[in-house]
């Protein structure tokens, strides 16, 4: 994505966020259509990625590393949330 993306003058900033963010989601449709387990936390960073670089492109600056901290907390969480306490 980065190369086709170089050869392509003029594009706006956050293009390569929402390039990311649409790759992962579509990585886990896929597994979806597949009957694979989802990647939770690819959800999470793909989805805080294509808001970033829409954010980006709309001229918002947006903290793409405190988006980054606040998804990986959020799925440690969420992985633990889903597995119960039953390890106890």
């Amino acid at each position: 994505m980065t190369g086709v993306l170089a050869l392509i003058p003029g594009l706006p900033d956050g293009t390569w966020l929402v390039g990311l963010g649409l790759l992962m989601l579509a990585l886990n449709t896929v597994r979806l259509v597949l009957a694979l387990p989802l990647d939770r936390f690819g959800v999470i960073l793909g989805s805080g990625a294509l808001l970033a670089g829409i954010g980006t492109m709309a001229g918002l600056q947006v903290p793409v590393f405190a988006l980054l901290l606040i998804a990986c907390g959020l799925a440690v969480i969420a992985g633990q949330l889903s597995k119960g306490w039953t390890e106890r």
